[in-house]
């Protein structure tokens, strides 16, 4: 029993049109533009608690580390900090960011449970790649992050 004459026909047609759309797609992945080295880094409102840049941390696509700040309104030590914390980017020289996580916020409340936020303020240093390099616990101090930033820019 074997295959007619039209059926080896319609094979080798169907089989010639799926290599000529494998080579196509081949040809556009190769040849389609790429981004520029020097792309500048992704931008958010870093204000307020945004869980898309702390998405994009996560992922490395800030093109820079960042320190993911869990803080609450209510929160005395946390208010002291949130204004120390708006110095280290100008320090830094934009070289680092500081995502704020309000942990009264239901955006939020997915990321609790993965750093392990038990009171605020937490901190979270991710690399620029996207690697968890450090989770503290309340405030180490603005010299403990300003050497711990350095760490990790120097190592760039």
């Amino acid at each position: 029993m074997g295959w007619s004459k039209r059926t080896r026909h319609c094979g080798r047609a169907a089989f010639l049109v799926l290599c000529a759309l494998g080579l196509a797609v081949t040809a556009c992945a190769w040849f389609s533009p790429a981004s520029p080295p020097d792309e500048q880094p992704i931008t958010f409102d870093l204000s307020d608690t945004n869980p898309d840049a702390l998405r994009a941390a996560e992922a490395g696509r800030l093109g820079r580390p960042a320190v993911i700040f869990f803080y609450a309104e209510w929160c005395p030590v946390c208010q002291q900090v949130g204004a120390e914390l708006d110095v280290l980017p100008q320090v830094a020289e934009g070289r680092l960011a500081v995502i704020r996580m309000n942990v009264d916020h239901n955006a939020t409340r997915p990321f609790l449970r993965k750093y392990r936020v038990r009171g605020v303020p937490t901190f979270v240093l991710i690399d620029d790649d996207g690697t968890v390099l450090a989770n503290v616990s309340g405030w180490p101090g603005r010299e403990a992050i300003e050497r711990a930033f350095g760490h990790v820019l120097a190592s760039r």
